[in-house]
């Protein structure tokens, strides 16, 4: 009689255990009636709600990726255009110097070589990539000239201006020194000397520049020489000097 007891007590404590392990699985998980329907349909749709711990760390990556995206600004990105057309003329590097020089003239002249001296600018021109680094130069300059004529001539010697212009090509440039072909213009102004006709003939010339400071090509020393003729007439100079890249 007692075994029988003993054994119906043993059942409801074990039917009672089950059904508080099932609560809090359920409690957990899901409730009750979500797992009975899951059961009866495995096949069923039934979205559970993810734990909270689950869903605080879904909501935290949303937020940092909305953080990471703020930082990525417009100005990580190239403005304008990627490949943008240089000017015809570079005035931005336009450069100017000065120089100092020796004046030989041709025996029709009748005259020693004389002092000259002057200011010079050029500016790069990209629009003409045609053979290499192109330019338009131009100078001012005053010279003198002292005639061996005779002493009745009223005026044997004086100074006389100068002005010239025209294209130029770099066709060596390294990290010590560039060279360039000159063309164009020269125009003479007299000054009233003597049998002296003022003016224009053309002018050639080659430069050579010596960087100042090693890899700065902005401060640049000189060496001009430059043969003008008329015609009939020539005139040799040799000119030292020095430019600056502003």
């Amino acid at each position: 009689m007692k075994s029988r007891r003993w054994y119906a007590n043993s059942i409801l404590f074990a039917a009672a255990v089950v059904v508080a392990l099932s609560n809090t699985a359920f409690a957990d998980g899901g409730s009750r009636s979500e797992v009975d329907q899951l059961l009866a349909d495995p096949g069923s749709d039934l979205t559970l709600p993810l734990p909270g711990t689950i869903n605080a760390w879904a909501d935290s990556a949303d937020e940092i990726d909305l953080a990471a995206a703020s930082i990525i600004t417009l100005g990580e990105f190239p403005q304008g255009r990627l490949n943008t057309k240089p000017p015809f003329i570079d005035w931005s590097k336009m450069e100017i110097g000065a120089y100092f020089g020796v004046a030989t003239y041709s025996s029709d002249f009748e005259a020693d070589p004389d002092w000259n001296f002057g200011v010079k600018t050029r500016v790069p021109v990209p629009g003409i990539s045609w053979l290499g680094d192109w330019g338009f130069w131009g100078q001012v300059f005053m010279g003198h000239i002292a005639r061996d004529i005779p002493f009745y001539y009223p005026k044997s010697r004086s100074e006389w201006f100068g002005a010239a212009g025209g294209v130029d090509l770099t066709f060596l440039n390294t990290e010590l020194l560039y060279l360039r072909a000159q063309g164009g213009i020269m125009y003479a102004y007299w000054n009233n000397i003597n049998s002296l006709q003022n003016g224009a003939g053309v002018i050639v010339g080659g430069e050579v520049g010596f960087y100042w400071i090693k890899h700065y090509p902005r401060a640049v020393f000189t060496i001009n020489p430059q043969l003008n003729f008329d015609g009939d007439n020539w005139i040799i100079f040799l000119n030292f000097g020095f430019s600056y890249d502003f």
